[in-house]
């Protein structure tokens, strides 16, 4: 089944990022983006998780897809903000309340993060409508785990090993971490080819007129088994 990758460049990150003025929609898009973690791994960061002191993130093997436990960093700058907004609203000491509570007993929705995403996004003019599903719902390209994606798009530009981010994001398998480095591999062919790098005179000239034989060649736009959930 082919499944569609979308991301945000960095510059509609800045964009988004910059329209958000609540400062709890802002904490909560900085850590799904800067942890690279899923809607469901977010609702459940409770104090206790937080390191404050090492800028990481722990996540109980209960409250991950692959059922298995992780830390994940963060920016110090985002550490301090989410400590700070922790003592504002007088939870920095009740270790087991959710960061991101509706109120002192319960996590945000699920559902309520997706639309904080969406709301931004919309503000940030960064999103777009991309296809229907089956019952004719609109398909957002900007979604929370679009951040998620984008933050290993992201770190792969930036050469963080795969092996790190592989953890950073909790992927089980590192074929998972590795479609997104075939994703960047396409960007840099695009790019060649919209600047015209290899024209067609060109090519007669190393080829001649005879088309090559690319039967053998694997589709650049197949992703096989890639997990949408990954």
């Amino acid at each position: 089944m082919h499944k569609q990758i979308n991301y945000i460049s960095q510059e509609e990150w800045q964009k988004l990022n910059s329209v958000i003025v609540n400062a709890r929609d802002k904490l909560i898009i900085n850590t799904i983006y800067h942890t690279g973690c899923t809607v469901s791994e977010l609702v459940r960061i409770k104090v206790k998780d937080v390191d404050f002191v090492n800028s990481m993130i722990y996540f109980p093997a209960e409250n991950t897809k692959s059922r298995k436990d992780r830390f994940s960093r963060i920016p110090v700058s985002l550490a301090f903000r989410l400590k700070s907004y922790l003592e504002l609203i007088g939870d920095e000491k009740n270790q087991d309340v959710f960061v991101f509570g509706s109120n002192k007993q319960s996590a945000i929705s699920e559902n309520r993060v997706r639309q904080i995403v969406k709301k931004y996004a919309d503000k940030a003019g960064i999103q777009k409508v991309y296809g229907v599903d089956s019952k004719g719902r609109k398909l957002y390209a900007v979604t929370v785990h679009t951040l998620r994606h984008s933050h290993i798009k992201h770190a792969i530009d930036k050469n963080v090993p795969l092996q790190a981010i592989m953890k950073q994001v909790g992927h089980s398998n590192i074929r998972t971490t590795k479609f997104y480095y075939n994703l960047s591999a396409n960007d840099v062919k695009q790019a060649y080819e919209q600047a015209g790098f290899d024209d067609s005179d060109e090519e007669e000239l190393m080829f001649g007129s005879d088309e090559p034989n690319m039967s053998n060649m694997p589709n650049s736009g197949d992703y096989g088994d890639y997990d949408a959930d990954s």
